[in-house]
């Protein structure tokens, strides 16, 4: 590997850099990146190697060009104000062994839009605020999509600990309905949640409604196919997908309809 111009290293700890690349893959000598060692550079795209542990305190503070980071598989904690600030950066994800997210990591990252966590992440103070532009939160075979999702990062935690417990909150309100609705349903489809089906079958009608409004195809095609779940609210989702002009999800439930409806007898076929 090259040798990147103005990467100043102590041990294995990047001290500071001070080069004009835009773009940088940092070499595998570097065990962590050290407090403010990137703050206010132009670097666009930064790929940390494995091995690396920590992202310091302000790592990358106010880098307003950065689009691009890629974690480690290694890393286990990203420092307080590690990112603040990073107006272009649209993605992250966290890697599955990180288990905490300091105070103000990813404050003010206004682009952001997708996050990717794990349900042992543990949180400092205001991880994500100031990052209105998320929409969509991921955690393994689990998604979150809602555009007001940024709105509620400081409920992110809330809901981490319930993908962790694999239960719905213990009250209601404790996380918004967007959130609720899409909590349960994956829940429930992906782990046979007992308290998420009981809370679909309670809220079908606005359960569904979210879904449809969140776009959610993906979970509204396995829902149309629960017809115990769905019982006597069928024909109200037929309309509302009807409405929603959402043809394959109101061939999906017109199908179940059918297959609900009682057989007629060799009379009740003849009878004029």
């Amino acid at each position: 590997m090259d040798r990147i111009v103005g990467l100043y290293l102590n041990g294995g700890t990047l001290r500071k850099y001070a080069g004009s690349a835009a773009e940088l893959i940092l070499p595998p000598e570097i065990k962590t990146v050290g407090d403010r060692a990137f703050a206010g550079t132009a670097v666009r795209r930064v790929t940390l190697p494995e091995g690396v542990t920590g992202v310091g305190m302000g790592a990358f503070e106010r880098c307003t060009s950065l689009e691009e980071i890629t974690l480690p598989k290694s890393l286990g904690y990203i420092g307080r104000e590690a990112y603040r600030g990073c107006t272009v950066l649209t993605s992250v994800d966290i890697p599955r062994n990180t288990r905490r997210l300091n105070s103000e990591c990813f404050f003010g990252c206004t682009s952001l839009s997708e996050v990717g966590l794990h349900e042992y992440i543990m949180f400092g103070s205001e991880v994500f605020e100031g990052c209105p532009s998320i929409r969509r939160l991921t955690a393994g075979d689990i998604a979150i999509v809602t555009p007001r999702l940024g709105r509620e990062a400081e409920r992110f935690e809330r809901l981490v600990r319930c993908l962790r417990y694999k239960s719905m909150p213990p009250r209601a309100g404790m996380l918004p309905p967007q959130i609720t609705a899409q909590l349960a349903t994956e829940l429930y489809f992906n782990f046979g949640a007992a308290d998420a089906r009981r809370y679909i079958a309670e809220h079908m009608a606005e359960v569904f409604g979210i879904l449809l409004e969140c776009g959610r195809d993906d979970l509204l095609r396995r829902l149309a196919e629960e017809r115990e779940l769905i019982g006597r609210d069928i024909e109200q989702l037929i309309e509302r997908s009807i409405s929603s002009k959402k043809h394959e999800i109101t061939i999906l439930l017109t199908a179940l309809r059918h297959e609900a409806l009682p057989a007629e007898s060799s009379a009740d076929r003849f009878e004029l």
